[in-house]
């Protein structure tokens, strides 16, 4: 989220990855919205944050997206 410090891979994405590539599986990640949604900004960056652990989130997931 413009913290170029803060692009380190996620551990439990890397896991994951490695996981499928040992099944013979494709190790990218794919998002897919099958119906168009009004998002709100709350709830997915709730979502993004969750996908890290203490203390690796970025400083927006702590203020509560407030930049």
């Amino acid at each position: 989220m413009g913290d170029s410090e803060g692009d380190v891979d996620n551990p439990v994405l890397k896991e994951e990855q490695m996981q499928r590539l040992v099944k013979g599986l494709r190790g990218d990640v794919t998002i897919t919205i099958w119906k168009v949604l009004k998002l709100e900004k709350g709830l997915v960056l709730r979502a993004i944050c969750a996908g890290f652990e203490e203390p690796t989130e970025p400083a927006v997931c702590l203020s509560g997206g407030k930049l």
